[in-house]
């Protein structure tokens, strides 16, 4: 008796406990956005950037972003990139961006709200 009274009790308590909340799923460190450029920038002494004629939208939050972009202390990747992306936009093609999907650790003057660090970018013929 004792035995069944005590199980029928473990049973309510564990049917009483709360359901486990799953998380949203993590982003990971890095994506990749198929795009045609709309515009390539470059600040000075901070950064180059590139913007997507459409923004990658994080799959977690829905926040989107156009701009992805790589610091100048670089100077030959800085030079790598405007000719990959000076090339797709005069040849009005397709490029894959692959970029950081957080915003720590983007280059100054990348607003983290839309724009993160760019890490490749590849002309799609």
């Amino acid at each position: 008796m004792r035995y069944t009274a005590f199980t029928a009790a473990l049973c309510l308590l564990l049917a009483a406990a709360p359901a486990t909340v799953l998380a949203d799923p993590p982003v990971a460190d890095e994506s990749s956005h198929t795009c045609k450029l709309t515009t390539s920038s470059i600040r000075f002494g901070e950064r180059y950037a590139v913007a997507c004629d459409t923004p990658w939208k994080n799959p977690s939050t829905s926040a989107p972003a156009n701009w992805f972009a790589i610091a100048t202390t670089d100077a030959a990747a800085v030079q790598q990139a405007i000719a990959v992306a000076q090339a797709a936009m005069a040849a009005n093609k397709s490029v894959q961006v692959r970029f950081r999907t957080q915003s720590s650790g983007n280059p100054p003057s990348c607003n983290p709200a839309d724009c993160r660090r760019l890490v490749e970018l590849r002309y799609l013929k």
